[in-house]
């Protein structure tokens, strides 16, 4: 079984990677303290963000080969390559200096009922993560992204701090996870979806964005509730 499937795989390019790193630190403004990136590969965003100066990385790879082509790779004493599940890892917990927290990355774009087929071992818990109801459950309503999965796990786990999340990911994965923002309260300054041509960096046919949302510290608004 190809490994690309079996792990939804489509590693960054090195050339990509930096590209949005210097697009966040330039045109974004932004200055991390300290920078995870959830599903790291081989490392490419990681060896990338060394351009932001953070105090502290961490990159969390389920695959072992890649985790040392990773440690290999960038060779950075700031840099922590974990060899772990995510889903059943908590990043926040390894952070120290949580002032700005980047999350970037590029999370499996595929879905769970993919994974199961061909037998990886790279799941979350079988569970309605989005809390359908009756026949949405029952009829394949539930059958998730699992690159969506990874994402709202995230919000939900860096929900009401200062942080941000730019991850890769489908066109319509980002706008099911701004509709998820909203159905969940969750504070957030902004939410956009930056498009590029995935045919010209991955070499597949789908509509790409980068997913970047500012989530906020502040205590949510009464009149949010209204919209």
């Amino acid at each position: 079984m190809n490994g690309k499937r079996i792990y939804g795989d489509y590693q960054t390019p090195i050339g990509f990677a930096e590209k949005i790193c210097h697009y966040l630190k330039d045109y974004r403004n932004i200055s991390p303290s300290a920078i995870v990136e959830p599903t790291c590969g081989v490392g490419n965003f990681l060896k990338s963000s060394l351009l932001f100066g953070a105090n502290e990385y961490y990159g969390i790879e389920i695959n072992p080969e890649y985790c040392e082509k990773c440690r290999n790779f960038v060779n950075d004493s700031k840099v922590t390559v974990i060899n772990s599940d995510f889903f059943a890892f908590q990043s926040k917990s390894l952070i120290k200096d949580k002032r700005q927290i980047l999350v970037i990355g590029n999370p499996p774009w595929v879905t769970n009922s993919t994974l199961s087929a061909s037998g990886s071992g790279n799941l979350p818990i079988k569970a309605n993560f989005k809390g359908l109801k009756g026949i949405e459950a029952i009829t394949g309503a539930s059958n998730f992204d699992i690159c969506e999965y990874i994402i709202l796990q995230l919000v939900h786990e860096y929900r009401n701090t200062n942080t941000i999340i730019s991850m890769l990911c489908k066109t319509s994965v980002a706008r099911n996870v701004f509709k998820e923002l909203k159905r969940n309260y969750i504070t957030f300054e902004s939410c956009d979806i930056l498009e590029f041509d995935a045919s010209k960096v991955f070499g597949i046919n789908a509509s790409a964005c980068i997913l970047l949302i500012k989530l906020s510290d502040k205590p949510l608004s009464p009149d949010y509730r209204k919209f």
